[in-house]
């Protein structure tokens, strides 16, 4: 993880040179999926891209998303909940490279679709009931590759200033789609 976080940081340093650099923050709404019960949770996300060609972006992320759902596995999660509730916290950090095409409609509007690369990696937390009335957290972990897809629509109102809404989901070999992610974004160019 620390190699592949390092490589993307030195691209993205070694890129600055040859392209027009966007850096842009995103916050939002982050939704898990497959799971029973999900309640959207927040996102943040923190991107450096580089137009290198008249249509071509390439783009290093990070971002993280959490949620609330309910641990339906019984060998797991013992604790009595209401019908509907939620009994179980999930955070999820993804790190990756991607490209796509970008594109100018007029002098203020932009739009981009992009495709590419991830770590992902998921953390629970979940209530467990060891002995009758004694109950504690449980916490499981993993980390897998995902494949990110994303498209936003921008508009510029100063010459190096952008507001974006941004769209993206995640894609896992062993799932179809593992979370969702929206919200506005600030890009400054440079």
């Amino acid at each position: 993880m620390k190699r592949i976080s390092t490589l993307l940081i030195l691209l993205s340093l070694s890129l600055m040179t040859f392209a027009q650099v966007k850096l842009g923050v995103q916050t939002g709404r982050y939704f898990a999926n497959n799971y029973t019960n999900i309640q959207p949770g927040n996102n943040i996300c923190i991107e450096v891209s580089h137009l290198l060609q008249e249509h071509l972006i390439i783009t290093t992320q990070a971002n993280y998303g959490n949620s609330r759902y309910f641990n339906t596995d019984t060998n797991i999660n013992n604790v009595p909940t209401e019908e509907g509730a939620t009994n179980a916290d999930l955070s999820t950090i993804h790190v990756g490279l991607m490209a796509g095409y970008y594109t100018n409609f007029s002098k203020w509007f932009s739009a981009s679709a992009q495709i590419g690369v991830s770590t992902y990696t998921q953390e629970s937390r979940y209530p467990y009931q060891y002995e009758e009335f004694s109950y504690a957290y449980a916490q499981s972990s993993f980390t897998d590759i995902a494949f990110p897809v994303k498209a936003s629509l921008g508009f510029s109102a100063f010459k190096d200033f952008e507001i974006a809404f941004v769209v993206g989901c995640y894609i896992e070999p062993d799932y179809p789609i593992v979370g969702f992610h929206f919200g506005p974004q600030i890009n400054l160019s440079f």
